[in-house]
């Protein structure tokens, strides 16, 4: 019988990475919160007539109650990196229903406040030979994440971050990683 608890352990060693999965891109939320300081305007477009000191405070109120800054508040999961063997896989963090940890969420809202992540499995896996140099594996794992993003379920129309691992990504020295975190050594 497999000890779970181990298992996780040694897991979780080899994980290096976190990459975040938003339901749109930054752009599309600016432009969200656009139409939202839009129709603030509109609906108390009538206060600014009779009372025009009282407008600039209220539409403040209401846009500063309706709004939210985008990093923390339009993750719907994550993609977790990490090393297997010879391996570079991702396995994804998604929201589920709070109701029902067994089910995905059907419908990802704009600003969701309560949120439960469960691991919902592999996202990819990809097998780096042993004459794969660092720039292919760099090459590899991003074309990896970008066809997730364009192709698959649950990230198509997704946004999946990889601004963070772009930073990065040119100054790892994936052969020496994959030796160093490869649970099978």
């Amino acid at each position: 019988m497999v000890n779970l608890f181990q298992y996780d352990t040694i897991k979780m060693e080899n994980y290096f990475f976190e990459i975040p999965i938003y339901r749109c891109t930054p752009e599309r939320h600016f432009l969200e919160l656009g139409e939202l300081e839009n129709k603030i305007v509109n609906d108390i477009g009538l206060i600014s007539i009779d009372y025009p000191e009282s407008f600039e405070r209220i539409k403040d109120d209401k846009y500063a109650r309706n709004s939210y800054p985008f990093d923390y508040n339009e993750i719907i999961g994550w993609i977790k990196l990490y090393i297997l063997g010879n391996q570079i896989r991702g396995e994804y963090y998604f929201e589920v229903d709070t109701t029902d940890r067994r089910k995905e969420k059907k419908r990802l809202d704009k600003g969701i406040r309560e949120k439960r992540f469960e691991n919902i499995g592999k996202a990819f896996q990809v097998s780096i030979k042993k004459e794969t140099d660092n720039n292919q594996i760099s090459q590899i794992l991003k074309k990896e994440l970008i066809d997730l993003q364009k192709n698959e379920k649950p990230f198509k129309g997704r946004f999946i971050d990889t601004r963070q691992l772009d930073n990065v990504i040119k100054f790892i020295d994936w052969r020496n990683l994959i030796k160093e975190l490869n649970s099978f050594k």
